[in-house]
């Protein structure tokens, strides 16, 4: 069952985008598949008409004969086109998406490019039609090869054709900047990340642009965490929804990407972390999480990663050996003499022979730092004078 959103609670996952649209494709749909279905059958009367006329130079053929042939041909015909409607409707549907998501230039040069091939066809027309029993068949290649070679044509040259609508001179710093806003990759939320909580305030700082795309498969895992018997779990997973709630509010640039919205089938996949790496791959967008073992399989993929982690990992003070820091110790280290600190980002300071300042602020100057998968480790020791701050910080 779809997830909906209750008026009034906070914890609701966001309403899916799209469900109207979901609602007007359906005799959109209908009406696109009469229509390829009528033209499927107009084509197999005219090839079952021409091969009954065919027949009958070599064969006596009575009309019911005649009559059966036009009929199965024209039946045929029709099924083709139900089928062949069905096949293209599905195609149309999963390149939206991508259409939505495209540079406006390339948005500009498509359209350009229809009315260049519409505008040929139109003049080979009167030419193609006159070909004996294929002519319709014919006039209808004709326009899809030529709106697709214009397509082809103007695209391979967007940059020259902006360019002459732009006053013959350079674009601006803003359209610059806007064609770049436009172009920037569509971000592909994982799970943890929503639950962390971090992503909406690194956007409101303007590190992260483009397009935040949350796909209804990890909407759903989601929902299971908020509604687990683990009470860690359901609280984990009731921020994650608040996120999500706040988020669709506060960006205009948020979306929740619906099943029949996907570029490419995730059904046949086992496990958000696949089918996340398989959308990711075929919308060439970017993941953002921070699950180091998803991080990897995208590296390999040649998948763009932004992991929170990472970024935090590189904000965090610069800290040297010889520094001076002062520091509250809060515990004994694993060592026998050793003290445990934190600085305020979170890195653990080891203080040699801190166990007996276990619960005092003391001054510790840096011996050597530790870089691990995990993060950083800082072990100092005491400062034995006791003065010169000068240049430290305080934790």
């Amino acid at each position: 069952m779809e997830p909906k959103v209750a008026p009034n609670a906070a914890s609701g996952p966001p309403e899916p985008e799209g469900r109207g649209l979901a609602v007007a494709r359906r005799p959109l749909h209908i009406t696109f598949t009469a229509i390829l279905t009528v033209i499927g059958a107009i084509l197999g009367k005219s090839a079952g008409s021409w091969y009954v006329a065919y027949l009958r130079r070599s064969l006596p053929l009575n009309p019911q004969e005649q009559w059966f042939d036009i009929t199965a041909m024209t039946v045929i015909g029709a099924l083709l086109g139900f089928l062949l409607a069905s096949i293209t409707f599905r195609q149309i549907v999963s390149v939206v998406p991508r259409v939505e998501t495209m540079p406006i230039e390339d948005k500009i040069a498509g359209l350009f490019g229809v009315i260049l091939g519409l505008i040929v066809a139109v003049l080979l027309q009167p030419l193609v039609r006159t070909v004996p029993n294929f002519g319709f068949l014919l006039v209808v290649i004709t326009y899809v090869f030529a709106v697709s070679a214009g397509v082809l044509f103007t695209i391979s040259m967007k940059k020259e054709l902006v360019g002459m609508f732009s006053s013959g001179s350079a674009l601006t710093e803003e359209e610059e900047a806007l064609l770049k806003e436009h172009g920037a990759k569509p971000k592909l939320l994982d799970t943890n990340v929503i639950i962390d909580g971090r992503i909406l305030d690194i956007w409101n700082s303007g590190f992260i642009e483009g397009e935040l795309i949350v796909p209804q498969f990890v909407l759903d895992e989601l929902q299971l965490i908020a509604d687990s018997a683990d009470d860690l779990k359901r609280a984990r997973g009731r921020r994650g929804l608040d996120l999500l709630n706040r988020m669709k509010d506060e960006m205009g640039s948020f979306r929740v990407l619906r099943p029949r919205d996907y570029v490419v089938p995730v059904d046949d996949v086992d496990g958000v972390d696949h089918k996340l790496i398989r959308l990711a791959s075929y919308m060439e967008a970017a993941l953002v999480t921070n699950d180091f073992n998803l991080n990897r399989v995208a590296d390999v993929q040649g998948i763009a990663v932004l992991n929170i982690n990472r970024l935090a990992l590189a904000l965090k003070p610069v800290v040297i050996a010889g520094e001076e820091l002062t520091v509250h110790i809060i515990r004994p280290g694993r060592d026998p003499g050793q003290g445990v600190a934190y600085l305020d980002d979170g890195t653990m300071v080891v203080v040699e022979d801190g166990e007996s300042k276990v619960g005092k602020v003391v001054e510790v100057q840096v011996t050597s730092l530790l870089q691990t998968v995990a993060g950083k480790m800082i072990f100092a020791q005491l400062h034995d004078g006791g003065h010169g701050n000068r240049g430290s910080y305080s934790r």
